[in-house]
């Protein structure tokens, strides 16, 4: 009897989520599309380790420094990405603001890990709001899924940078990218001039 009862609720519970005009739900990427992408844990970073395995989305992509910088989202898409990739490297740029005014702007050129899903292993330059300008030694930038042109895409990035005076500071970001974002010349392309970063 209960067991029959529990499953008529369950019938009656999938029933009243479908859509009664046929429609199918959203993927999960053009669900999240317009949202900042949850925060995965960091990974300690030290000079001696660095980005020694492939890095993957939730995995290994966010690294924690001597210091981790961190801005919260605004809720406003008014922060920019832009990686360009080639078969074997990309070059990646991030600008992100609070609202008031830039809070991060660095670029880098990484090493691909995981073919249209991972880079690593970036050079470059960078700098943030508390007074932190410096050297880019490491870091990643990783997709929950390949990129594919015209696909919306979660994804996630850390830096990793040499301070003048020897220190290592980190920061690390998750944002979601809109279909158009992922451009069809190469589908490795992402060009996302208005979208919302969580440095967090």
């Amino acid at each position: 009897m209960r067991l029959h009862t529990a499953a008529a609720m369950i019938l009656a519970l999938v029933g009243a989520t479908a859509c009664d005009d046929g429609a199918t739900a959203p993927s999960v990427p053009d669900a999240v599309a317009d949202q900042v992408a949850p925060s995965s844990a960091l990974t300690p970073w030290s000079p001696g380790t660095g980005t020694s395995s492939v890095p993957t989305y939730d995995k290994s992509c966010r690294f924690g420094a001597d210091t981790v910088f961190e801005s919260p989202s605004n809720g406003v898409a008014d922060d920019a990405i832009t990686l360009t990739a080639t078969s074997s490297d990309a070059e990646l740029s991030v600008t992100v603001t609070d609202g008031s005014g830039q809070v991060l702007a660095g670029t880098a050129t990484l090493d691909r890990g995981l073919a249209d899903k991972s880079w690593r292993n970036a050079t470059g330059s960078a700098t943030w709001s508390d007074g932190l300008n410096g050297e880019v030694v490491d870091g990643a930038i990783c997709f929950s899924e390949r990129l594919e042109a015209g696909q919306a895409a979660i994804g996630e990035f850390s830096l990793v940078m040499q301070a003048d005076d020897g220190s290592y500071h980190s920061v690390s970001g998750g944002f979601s990218l809109a279909a158009d974002a992922i451009k069809p010349a190469s589908g490795e392309t992402v060009l996302a001039p208005t979208v919302d970063v969580d440095l967090r």
